[in-house]
């Protein structure tokens, strides 16, 4: 059974799981680059994740997971103010004003809370 996120690529690239041997390639390349990509994220020495517009986590790679002491389990769908406290959680004033989504990158110093302390970390982040 394939998935609604599957379904739905195909039809924006305008082909149909059983339409023969180019789904199948389709399907192919597609799990390859994804799995390619998992990869890379996974085994990155950089905290990665993704927030919907909302604030909510969307993905934690395990890098950020051992820096902020936070689970996937425990992170996934939740806001910096769930899972920080409010000193770390709530953004300094340049990066509140910088929120738009202009598709820029926007590099900042953060803190975080690691098992080990607080530290500073650069901060990358596509507006």
């Amino acid at each position: 059974m394939l998935s609604r996120r599957t379904l739905q690529a195909w039809r924006r690239a305008r082909i149909s799981p059983v339409s023969g041997s180019g789904s199948l390639l389709f399907t192919k390349r597609c799990a390859k680059k994804h799995l390619l990509l998992e990869t890379v994220l996974e085994n990155s020495a950089a905290n990665i994740y993704a927030k919907r517009k909302d604030g909510r986590y969307i993905y934690i790679n395990r890098e950020m997971e051992i820096t902020c002491n936070v689970t996937r389990e425990q992170g996934l769908g939740k806001t910096d103010f769930d899972l920080f406290p409010m000193e770390i959680a709530e953004p300094v004033p340049l990066q509140r004003s910088q929120r738009h989504d202009d598709g820029k990158l926007v590099e900042s110093e953060e803190k975080v809370r690691a098992p080990w302390g607080e530290q500073l970390v650069l901060s990358k982040k596509v507006r």
